[in-house]
């Protein structure tokens, strides 16, 4: 680092010339800026104007005494932060207290030895130093604070009943300290509320901390309990230790294995067991979880560490439950990403506004703000559109989609939409892994598979939504248009082979038959995308409801074929279909 980027200004004060010359050959080896004072009122002015990071400080002086210089100096806003030290021959200790009573940290009695003077010194430039980085990064941190707040901020915003009852709820359960499990379909703003319970409580001054348990691997439980665990003092803390004081938000329950179930509600049942004997817990922690049903409705998780868990149950409603919140939330986004850009938007279109408000927003409030900050970004002009085929169709366009396969297959798609859900939360602090670019991968593959074309893009759309930040644009548009490239071709090329089939169909007169297509290009699809796929949804969400479908691709395409082939058959040839 730059000599120049080191130094500091270090103030000699002293009524005695000689002194001052002894002071300044002593210092000049440390080679920073040295100023000198004859006296304690020289001292004032020169330090409002230099602003020291350290004063040697003599005591007994004719204009001032040392110990009104050294209380005027921390009276000031502009010199309070200077180090000062005392050079005196006084060297009885009441002199040494008082010195440090006015604001003074640290004495040094005359006559002094070089080397003690420079230690002391160069000690207090370090502090000075270190203080003025932790300043920095706590200003830092208030200001991510004050962002992420203001962000989150906006999935409580609104006027329904449902949120208004969910604020009542909030304010209901912030003041005590009994756990608090959220419960409503992913992405409808549990950190919001989370956050909104924490800032209510006792605990707002201390901190707010949030863990996916997607993250912990196996029957790992350290980064969640640390040295809790029986047999591990020496572990580093873990989250439950980190958030003394404060709230953990945990959220992904699901992921928990049984061993890690038990583990934690064996220390969250000791917690508890504190605080019925009267004693502060140790560690002093209130935990909120979220979970898209009640915890008792989740196969195979632990009784007990539900009901700990579920000291207080909040309903967080979903944006289909919140009707004229719709557009609330949208202006909302629509404004801080138009502010965050740089850009002069003035709103939405009346018929972006009314497709907004007739869709059914499967990916709630985190779907609505990923939409609305994409087509900010894309934006050039004052409003912003939002059109049919840009997957806000309403449920007229999508009624087509539920016919037969297709209608089966969106049934299953929206049990695959709570798992990306679960996903997105994943190690928001680092890059998204691989494992993460797969998971997007599966969403759009299943439901382009089986037909989907605009549920595909919505899960894509919601996905990207919720990681746009931690990713680039363009890697991100990337992984989306290589798996809609690779798929087009695949299904454009079953599909061609279906309008074979239903041609050759025709011909015989076949066609008040229902419609199926022929298994072995179907068949063929699945065995290309179903492994690789597979792969990807065991990796994310160790063999759930994902791989489920992809074990049934044959069947759900074979169906979903069947349609789109017969529609096209229809348009080109419909009087002979009517018939």
């Amino acid at each position: 680092m730059p000599a120049a980027e080191l130094q500091e200004t270090i103030l000699l004060v002293d009524d005695n010339p000689t002194n001052l010359q002894v002071l300044f050959q002593t210092l000049t080896p440390l080679r920073q800026k040295l100023l000198a004072a004859k006296g304690g009122l020289d001292a004032l002015s020169v330090a409002q104007r230099a602003r020291p990071a350290v004063v040697l400080l003599d005591v007994m002086m004719p204009d001032l005494d040392g110990y009104e210089t050294c209380r005027r100096l921390k009276a000031d806003p502009v010199t309070r932060d200077a180090s000062v030290l005392f050079l005196s021959a006084l060297g009885e200790v009441h002199d040494k207290v008082r010195g440090l009573e006015v604001g003074a940290v640290d004495f040094i009695t005359k006559p002094f030895q070089a080397e003690e003077v420079i230690a002391r010194v160069k000690t207090q430039l370090t502090l000075q130093r270190l203080r003025r980085a932790v300043d920095r990064e706590l200003a830092v941190a208030r200001a991510l604070l004050h962002e992420a707040q203001r962000r989150e901020e906006g999935p409580l915003l609104g006027s329904s009943g449902a949120v208004q009852g969910l604020r009542a709820s909030i304010h209901e359960v912030a003041p005590g300290d009994e756990n608090v499990l959220l419960v409503g379909t992913p992405g409808s703003g549990e950190q919001a509320v989370a956050r909104a319970i924490h800032a209510g409580s006792p605990r707002a001054a201390g901190p707010f901390l949030y863990l996916s348990c997607a993250q912990l691997e196996n029957d790992d439980v350290g980064p969640l309990l640390g040295r809790l665990q029986p047999g591990r003092p020496d572990a580093p803390p873990g989250l439950l230790e980190v958030a003394e004081g404060g709230t953990l938000l945990l959220d992904g329950l699901r992921s928990l294995s049984t061993v890690q179930q038990d583990r934690l509600a064996d220390v969250l049942e000791s917690l508890a067991e504190q605080r019925r004997q009267g004693q502060i817990p140790r560690p002093d922690v209130r935990v909120i979880a979220c979970a898209p049903h009640d915890l008792s409705a989740l196969s195979g998780f632990s009784p007990r560490l539900g009901r700990l868990l579920a000291g207080h149950r909040v309903l967080v409603p979903s944006l289909a439950d919140r009707g004229p919140d719709t557009l609330t939330l949208a202006r909302h986004y629509l404004e801080r990403h138009a502010r965050r850009l740089g850009k002069a938007i003035s709103g939405f279109s009346p018929a972006t506004e009314q497709r907004l408000m007739a869709y059914r927003w499967p990916g709630s409030v985190r779907e609505l703000e990923g939409l609305v900050e994409r087509h900010v970004t894309l934006c050039r002009g004052p409003v912003v559109e939002v059109l049919a085929e840009d997957h806000l169709g309403g449920e007229e366009a999508r009624g087509a989609e539920q016919r037969g396969g297709l209608g089966e297959a969106a049934g299953l798609l929206d049990a695959r939409d709570a798992e990306v859900d679960d996903l997105e939360h994943v190690d928001l602090a680092a890059e998204p892994a691989d494992e993460e670019v797969l998971g997007l991968d599966v969403a759009v593959d299943e439901a382009r598979v089986v037909g989907l074309d605009e549920r595909a893009a919505g899960l894509a759309q919601q996905v990207d939504g919720a990681r746009g930040p931690h990713r680039s644009v363009a890697r991100e548009q990337g992984v989306e248009a290589e798996a809609a490239q690779e798929l087009h071709d695949e299904v454009a090329a079953v599909l061609d082979d279906a309008e074979v089939v239903e041609r050759d169909r025709v011909g015989r007169g076949q066609v008040g038959q229902h419609h199926r297509l022929a298994p072995e290009p179907l068949a063929e699809l699945a065995d290309r995308v179903g492994p690789r796929r597979a792969r990807g949804v065991h990796q994310l969400d160790r063999g759930r409801p994902g791989e489920q479908l992809v074990a049934r691709l044959p069947d759900l395409a074979h169906a979903a074929g069947a349609e789109l082939a017969h529609e096209r058959v229809a348009a080109e040839d419909g009087a002979l279909v009517e018939r």
